[in-house]
């Protein structure tokens, strides 16, 4: 048996054991390399997205010219917008979704200190009050109108309506047209063609 064995030392056993720890045993083992570091939110972390997904950018850092001033929903127009697909996948979309959301919200919040003057009370027909109820959803809430298919986004949306009656008068009609995703046969032959890289797709599908 021993002629055949390969006599490994103890030393470098153990490191070739090591898959998630980083061994060097000229300085020390680091068991947690982030300790005692702040994490750094994605919406404060200006390469977050490439280093979240690789396959897409390659671990390459988006450049652009001196004096250009890019936001986070160009960046994301431009991308989905190209003829390289790779940024349309699905947890890239999500998080892009994500991220523009909470930039919005962000935008949007303002802090409020209240102060009740000397005087003021609020009893219990106050807070039985619809009115003074709405005003106080209304004021403390009004961020969440940023945020598409929100509760407070539709709501300012029937105000608009509304609105738009008083001054031009109640609507004759209206009328709601949306495409037909799936029985449409040019943008399936399109979409297909830009999924796999400018295949056709015959008539016969």
């Amino acid at each position: 048996m021993d002629e055949i064995s390969e006599h490994v030392p103890i030393e470098d056993n153990l490191v070739a054991q090591q898959q998630t720890l980083l061994w060097n045993d000229d300085y020390f083992l680091s068991i947690a390399p982030g300790e005692y570091n702040r994490p750094i939110s994605i919406l404060m972390d200006e390469h977050a997205e490439e280093l979240s997904f690789p396959t897409i950018y390659g671990g390459q850092f988006r450049t652009y010219r001196d004096g250009v001033v890019v936001t986070p929903f160009m960046q994301a127009t431009s991308e989905l917008r190209r003829t390289d697909r790779r940024a349309t996948d699905p947890q890239h979309l999500f998080y892009i979704a994500a991220k523009i959301m909470r930039l919005r919200v962000i935008k949007c919040v303002n802090v409020a200190f209240k102060h009740v003057g000397q005087g003021t009370s609020i009893t219990k027909e106050t807070i039985q009050s619809e009115e003074y109820i709405n005003n106080c959803l209304e004021t403390n809430l009004a961020f969440l109108r940023c945020i598409p298919n929100s509760a407070w986004f539709w709501s300012d949306r029937k105000k608009d309506v509304f609105a738009m009656i008083r001054q031009l008068g109640p609507p004759t009609a209206f009328m709601t047209l949306s495409a037909n995703e799936t029985g449409w046969e040019n943008m399936l032959k399109l979409l297909y063609k830009l999924k796999n890289e400018g295949t056709e797709l015959s008539d016969e599908f």
